[in-house]
């Protein structure tokens, strides 16, 4: 009996071991140079038009899905050198703001050109920003869902040639973070983009990229 009791202990040990040294399972980010192959690789249809806006502006401002869900018409504000959208922060009943850059070329993704294009095909003039478009191109009235929204962003990830089971809309935002560091803006900086409350959410993948950029042997820096 005590033989018994011994067996499944070990086999216990050896189930808890495997889980603790199982790496976290994470989609992975979606790149900067990723994101602009998905846009090429849409066409002119009126769903390929909101599927351009909602991936260049979910890209730009790392949005949460849910934040970027919450869009409506009165959310978003126009000016000069781009848009101001206003969304409703996760687990919080306030809002924060977000900036979209203007149509200069030289902006990764010119997000506000293809948001400014939805908005005028679409003829939206209130309620919810990101809505279903059914097969003949209409577009109905009420907000995309959650689980909506992941089918799309699956098929767009999947239309582009990459393997759609390695990516969420979370990449999005892990994609801005990794930019970011990539390209040698602060912590601090990228944070107020993404709205991070705590360094320790964005720092796994700010250090991610911080050792693949900074290692000996990458070309990070000169060698003496």
């Amino acid at each position: 009996e005590l033989r018994g009791v011994d067996e499944i202990s070990k086999t216990l040990a050896a189930i808890r071991h495997r889980m603790v040294n199982r790496p976290p399972k994470q989609t992975r980010a979606l790149t900067l140079e990723q994101a602009e192959n998905a846009l090429e690789c849409l066409g002119d249809s009126i769903r390929d038009h909101r599927d351009r806006a909602m991936l260049s502006v979910g890209w730009s401002t790392a949005c949460r899905a849910s934040e970027l869900l919450s869009l409506t018409v009165p959310h978003i504000v126009r000016e000069t050198a781009g848009y101001v959208i206003v969304v409703k922060l996760k687990g919080a009943d306030r809002l924060s703001e977000k900036w979209i850059p203007g149509a200069d070329l030289s902006v990764p993704l010119t997000p506000s050109t293809h948001l400014a294009r939805w908005l005028e095909i679409s003829g939206i003039s209130e309620g919810p920003i990101w809505r279903k478009v059914n097969k003949s191109g209409r577009i109905e009235d009420k907000p995309l869902s959650a689980s909506g929204y992941t089918k799309i962003f699956k098929r767009i990830v999947r239309n582009s040639g990459l393997d759609e089971r390695l990516f969420s809309p979370h990449s999005t935002r892990t994609g801005f973070v990794t930019y970011g560091a990539k390209n040698g803006h602060g912590i601090a900086e990228v944070m107020a983009v993404t709205g991070h409350k705590s360094i320790q959410s964005v720092k796994s993948y700010w250090d991610s990229e911080q050792m693949r950029k900074l290692h000996p042997l990458s070309g990070g820096k000169s060698r003496k």
